[in-house]
This record gives C-alpha cells, structure tokens and sequence, in this order.
C-alpha cells in the first residue's frame, strides 16, 4: 500500500532520505558546497515541505523543496538549484513571506522505478504547495539523459521530442504529463569545484586531462585545470513551471 506524508510527520526519516540519496545520484552530484551547507537546516526548518511515499511503512520516494518567494517572470527565477537555496534562506532571515515552492529533488528507489512514482511525488508536492497557499511550483529539472550526450547543447536538447509529442527527457517528460510547462534554462544551476584527485575519485576516472572531460552522469563535460589541480563542473538545469493557484 502506498501512503505520502512529510518529514514533518516521520522526523527519524531523515536517515532514509539520505540512504534515497546516496543511492540515487552520481556521487559527484553529492559534493555541492552550497547543498551541503544547508542541507541539515532544509530537513530542520522545512521539514513540512519534504514529501515521503511509502509503501508498507518503507520510504521508497522522496521529494525535497524549499518555499521562496518567487516575482513570476522568468528574469525573476533563481539562478539555478544553488541560488534557490540561498535565496530561500536570505528571505527567511528577511522575514519575506514565501508565494512559490521550487523543487530540488524527486528520487526513487531504483527497486521502486518504472512505476510512475515520480508523478506521484511531484503531484503531493503540489498538493503541499496548495495547502501552504503558495500560488506555483517551479523546478530546476536535472534533464538526466542528457548525460548521454553531454557535448549536446541543452537549448538544442530540450527540443528533442518523442513521436507522441512529448519531451525526449524522461524527467522533463514526466513534468511535462503532470502539466509543468519549460519556462526557461538554468545555465549555471549547480557548481561543483574539487581537486583533480577528488573528482577521480567521485567519477572512477583515473587519468582526467586538461580541459574539457566527459565523466559518468555528467551532463556537460568536468573542465579540468591541471596547472591548477582542480576541476570544475558547471550544471544546466531546465526550469519547469507548475500552476498551483490561480
């Protein structure tokens, strides 16, 4: 039986999104400084936001977001995925009264996938949005097939579309059927810097060259410095729009 409440309601639950987490992303995409900086507060303070789904009392999905207040217009949006989180933060602390929830993840347990979970989690997270009276939600998608074609520009990328008219991504395809609309492309959405050894380590690869190198789950290349000893990747993410309230 499947059942959706928030952390809120199942505190100790925290170990288990972690474990989701873990599970469910690259390794690289666990080191962004920005994240993990505010991640133990995002479980504390926005505890009622983060949407869980069980089945037989085990959490096999997991969707987190954050409430900020958002102008509407696409020149309003966050940069990306970090920007939300310190824009949420900054307009806590400014006492600003939050109108929109921006996503930052839908993960399933990859036992639990291909069963249209996904569409479940997003349309709970709407559903949280709407009791909290927040008019939108807003999504920085992580289009993760494109890291099959990671030299593939995301504005010709998102343009891909399947013989029925949907989106060639399955996450932005999976938006797409819950009624999210592409509003604009966060081209700097997440920023992850390591050494050269670090990244190595995070990726499996043992001999990084200078310059641009295509890693396991990236979506664009890792840019490598040598004279430096550091790499750099720089994430697009695709903003998504959900109607809430009208």
């Amino acid at each position: 039986m499947l059942t959706t409440i928030t952390l809120r309601e199942r505190p100790l639950a925290q170990r288990e999104i972690e474990n989701l987490h873990d599970v469910g992303w690259p390794a690289f995409m666990r080191q962004d400084k920005i994240g993990n900086d505010h991640w133990s507060k995002i479980m504390t303070e926005y505890a009622s936001y983060q949407v869980l789904l069980l089945e037989d009392g085990q959490v096999i999905a997991v969707g987190n977001a954050i409430p900020i207040y958002w102008d509407g217009s696409v020149e309003g949006l966050p940069a990306g995925w970090d920007d939300s989180i310190l824009r949420s933060f900054q307009q806590l602390d400014e006492e600003k009264t939050p109108n929109t929830l921006s996503a930052l993840a839908v993960v399933i347990h990859p036992k639990a996938q291909g069963r249209r979970l996904s569409q479940l989690v997003i349309e709970r997270m709407k559903r949280v949005a709407e009791e909290k009276g927040l008019r939108d939600l807003v999504a920085p998608v992580r289009p993760t097939g494109k890291s099959e074609y990671p030299k593939t520009s995301i504005d010709e990328y998102i343009t891909w579309m399947t013989e029925d008219g949907f989106m060639y991504d399955r996450w932005l395809r999976v938006h797409q059927k819950v009624g999210g609309e592409i509003i604009s492309i966060a081209r700097r959405s997440m920023y992850i810097e390591g050494t050269v050894a670090e990244w190595e380590k995070w990726t499996g690869e043992d001999h990084l060259l200078l310059g641009a190198n295509i890693i396991p789950g990236g979506l664009v290349p890792l840019n490598v410095k040598i004279e430096h000893g550091t790499a750099h990747y720089v994430e697009p993410n695709v903003w998504v729009h959900h109607k809430v309230l009208e």
